[in-house]
């Protein structure tokens, strides 16, 4: 019997998550809420040159408590490798989507969340056209802060249908927030971005992979396993 119940728990395993779904029961109430922030902050920030009340003070405390220079440095340096190390993750979840779970709507997920990221980010800012003062650049919402957040979330979502150990994807859930929280304190820290910017990267780097997943879950009910 031994023998013999570890292939059947395994292959009844491997079942189970062939057939759940990519989008967690979750995802339209946390949805709701990050498209709610973008919108909020978007309005509140529209086309303003100056900074609000919560924004001025989050610009001057956190850098003051950033240990001078020397933090200053190590948020660029933060900021510098975020770049290249979302481009490093978003390839590795595609592989991991197609050889680990092997679902096509895990592998489309993977595939289309950074992208559509990036463009749902350029849009915001040239809709809400929110500058610094005296400058040109648009700031609504961080782009880093979107894509690290859409990253990490692409990979949980990734993993929760593949034959992952719980404790495995509650430790990746922990390193996943503390990756984009580094990315925050980052941005902040080195005065890039405004609270509000970096909120609402965050919300979109949420919103992005949840409607993508919640729209593959629809169109692709039952079909995202591949045999």
């Amino acid at each position: 019997m031994h023998r013999n119940g570890g292939p059947r728990l395994w292959r009844a395993s491997r079942a189970s998550n062939a057939s759940k779904r990519l989008a967690p029961r979750w995802a339209p109430a946390v949805l709701a809420v990050a498209l709610l922030v973008v919108a909020l902050l978007g309005v509140l920030n529209w086309h303003s040159g100056r900074l609000g009340r919560v924004d001025a003070w989050a610009m001057r405390e956190i850098p003051g408590h950033s240990h001078g220079y020397q933090g200053f440095l190590v948020a660029s340096a933060i900021s510098d490798a975020v770049g290249p190390l979302v481009l490093g993750l978003a390839a590795a979840i595609a592989l991991l989507a197609w050889l680990r779970p092997r679902r096509r709507d895990a592998l489309l997920l993977a595939l289309l969340a950074p992208p559509v990221t990036l463009a749902a980010k350029g849009l915001l800012k040239e809709v809400v056209a929110s500058r610094a003062a005296g400058g040109a650049t648009l700031m609504y919402p961080s782009g880093h802060l979107a894509m690290a957040t859409a990253v990490a979330l692409t990979l949980l979502l990734v993993l929760r249908t593949g034959d992952v150990g719980a404790g495995v994807r509650r430790g990746l859930t922990i390193l996943a927030a503390l990756f984009v929280l580094t990315v925050a304190w980052a941005r902040l820290a080195e005065t890039a971005h405004s609270l509000s910017d970096v909120v609402g990267g965050v919300a979109t780097g949420v919103a992005v992979p949840l409607s993508t997943a919640l729209a593959l879950s629809a169109w692709w009910p039952e079909r995202g396993a591949r045999e």
